[in-house]
């Protein structure tokens, strides 16, 4: 396995916790240009979202989350 210093990401995202919704900033690799977006605070969203981004990009995603309080988690399905 790769250590992270050596991977190549697809994609970077950075969330920006609430309490209700969830603002995302989307950077493709190798692009300077950004998405900005955002959503709500559910665990359906949530995960539609991941799953969509990884069909989108492919690959490894790198995703940097800013919490004040409490995680947010990703399902990830094998």
């Amino acid at each position: 396995m790769n250590s992270l210093i050596q991977q190549e990401f697809t994609a970077f995202i950075g969330i920006d916790w609430a309490d209700t919704k969830h603002d995302i900033c989307l950077q493709p690799a190798h692009s300077q240009q950004r998405e900005f977006d955002q959503l709500p605070h559910q665990v359906h969203a949530i995960e539609q979202r991941a799953y969509s981004l990884q069909k989108r990009f492919g690959g490894t995603i790198a995703v940097v989350l800013e919490l004040s309080k409490g995680p947010i988690h990703f399902p990830v399905k094998k």
